[in-house]
């Protein structure tokens, strides 16, 4: 009888433990006074993620840009009256091409800063460096964000001086009068070699094939001009020249420029020597046309005729390399 009230009371104590967690309210355990608060006293501090991450506006792209057609520049009559004109329409479009480098080339010095602080950058700014890559010739590797690729870059997206550019076009296309210039918009003389890509010359010898360049617009001729002495090996002379003046710190000179066209012409020393002298004798009323057009940039471009239809953005914010 004893046995069995002893295994009944067991019995009982045994259900009664397995059940009272199910019957008694649970108690939050007390702690210490300085550590209740908030939820971030029981949760340990998630690191903040920093992404380094860049986006710097983009520069339009050189097929983008646009100006006025140029002037008939066979029916002026007057030789300094052309000569003006010629000039004033040529320094509108060199200084366009020239404000379009000047913008890729801080384009291009800014990200190579970005890169250098370890930086992602957007695919924006990815897909116009691959452009430029593209267009001045160079490896996609580029990309890597390499030094001294990048230097190989800003050696040929630069500027050629606008005497240089003004003077070899207005030889090259006899004032704007040549029949290549009036009809194909080729003011430099650039000579292309698949049958039919351009202007055949009239008095093209039978034993050569090449033909003379056409292009849709004066603007046109002018970048193929720029790319070509920018990005030709026959002209590495003027790209190390250039660099060299960059290196300490002065704006190039086209007498000096002109050195490193020798392959430009069949006449190699005789043509620089022809270029530098009419350099010389054209520099005065070339800077007091420069200084004109400069003190005329606020009027409309109808008003002038010759300036070119372009509005410069504020493309770049160097504030955001620091975030």
């Amino acid at each position: 009888m004893l046995n069995k009230l002893i295994y009944w009371i067991s019995a009982v104590l045994f259900f009664a433990a397995l059940i009272y967690p199910f019957f008694v309210p649970y108690q939050q355990p007390k702690v210490a006074t300085s550590d209740v608060g908030s939820e971030s006293s029981f949760i340990p501090p998630v690191k903040p993620l920093k992404v380094k991450f860049v986006h710097i506006k983009t520069p339009l792209r050189a097929h983008q840009l646009t100006a006025h057609p140029a002037p008939n520049f066979s029916k002026i009559k007057s030789v300094k009256v052309r000569k003006a004109a010629f000039f004033k329409y040529f320094i509108s479009l060199a200084q366009l091409h020239n404000d379009w480098i000047k913008q890729n080339r801080e384009f291009v010095l800014l990200l190579r800063e970005a890169l250098a602080q370890k930086k992602r950058l957007s695919l924006k700014n990815i897909r116009h460096l691959a452009y430029l890559t593209q267009r001045y010739r160079l490896p996609q590797s580029l990309l890597t964000g390499d030094s001294a690729h990048f230097e190989q870059l800003l050696s040929r997206l630069d500027e050629v001086p606008i005497e240089l550019v003004l003077i070899q076009a207005a030889k090259e296309s006899g004032w704007g009068r040549s029949r290549f210039a009036r009809q194909g918009h080729n003011y430099f003389g650039k000579w292309c070699f698949k049958k039919g890509c351009g202007m055949v010359p009239q008095q093209r010898p039978e034993h050569l094939s090449h033909e003379v360049s056409q292009y849709a617009s004066p603007l046109a001729s002018l970048q193929d001009y720029y790319l070509t002495v920018n990005t030709n090996q026959n002209y590495q002379l003027l790209r190390n020249l250039r660099d060299e003046f960059r290196r300490i710190g002065v704006p190039p000179r086209a007498e000096v420029l002109a050195a490193g066209l020798l392959n430009y012409s069949e006449r190699g020393v005789d043509y620089v020597e022809e270029i530098i002298l009419m350099i010389r004798n054209n520099q005065q009323l070339i800077d007091e046309l420069v200084d004109e057009l400069a003190r005329n940039t606020s009027a409309a471009p109808a008003e002038q005729g010759v300036l070119n239809i372009y509005e410069r953005p504020n493309l770049l914010n160097k504030s955001l390399l620091g975030n």
